[in-house]
């Protein structure tokens, strides 16, 4: 995400996806996120295998499992957080079976 938008992922499956870079399955850098009832699952990158925050975001009622970083500067298998530019909100969400080098 570029710019200030809000972008809003709901009843969705992300998985399967693959970077060299960050966040396998989302990259959100900038605006806010929100993510419900979804699942984030077997996604591969570099770093932040599963997500990468860098910006305020919320995730209820989500399951991210199965995401893996493999890359030398890996880090959050499932998640990962930095400089983040606003709160990050955590509800009723399963973080599970994430792999990080």
């Amino acid at each position: 995400m570029d710019g200030t938008p809000t972008i809003i992922i709901t009843n969705s499956d992300i998985s399967g996806n693959n970077t060299g870079g960050g966040g396998g399955g989302i990259r959100a850098s900038s605006g806010s996120l929100s993510l419900s009832n979804s699942t984030i699952l077997d996604n591969s990158a570099a770093y932040a295998g599963g997500i990468l925050l860098e910006t305020a975001a919320t995730l209820s009622n989500c399951v991210i499992t199965g995401n893996s970083s493999t890359g030398s500067e890996s880090g959050g298998g499932g998640i990962r957080c930095v400089n983040s530019q606003g709160d990050i909100s955590i509800i009723h969400t399963t973080i599970a079976d994430n792999i990080s080098n």
